[in-house]
């Protein structure tokens, strides 16, 4: 469908922004995701979903603490309805876990289940 088309543009100009930023070891977690906060109603949760990208390229691996980043942005923020946001995000971390663990299911279900 031709509805579609825009938000997959949108999810990989996230995915851009994400994964291009330089990896420091300085980076303050909280901050990466106000970008998010920015986005137009039709891509924030495009940038929700690839958010965790930037938490897991300074941390590698670190899927607990990426969804602790998630929900420490989100609950804190002054709009309490952002469970779309908190799920968008949360799944993101998922897809990066399965992206890291392909074809290693067993490391895959053991990231699920402990994170």
């Amino acid at each position: 469908s031709i509805g579609v088309q825009p938000r997959v543009c949108e999810t990989g100009l996230w995915m851009d922004h994400f994964a291009s930023t330089p990896v420091a070891a300085d980076i303050d977690t909280t901050l990466f995701m106000n970008v998010c906060d920015l986005a137009s109603p039709s891509s924030v949760n495009a940038c929700y979903i690839v958010a965790p990208t930037e938490y897991l390229l300074h941390f590698p691996q670190d899927y607990r603490g990426a969804i602790r980043a998630c929900e420490n942005h989100l609950l804190s923020s002054n709009d309490n309805d952002n469970d779309k946001e908190l799920v968008a995000c949360t799944s993101g971390v998922g897809m990066e876990a399965m992206i890291e663990h392909i074809g290693d299911f067993e490391s895959l279900q053991t990231v699920c289940l402990y994170a």
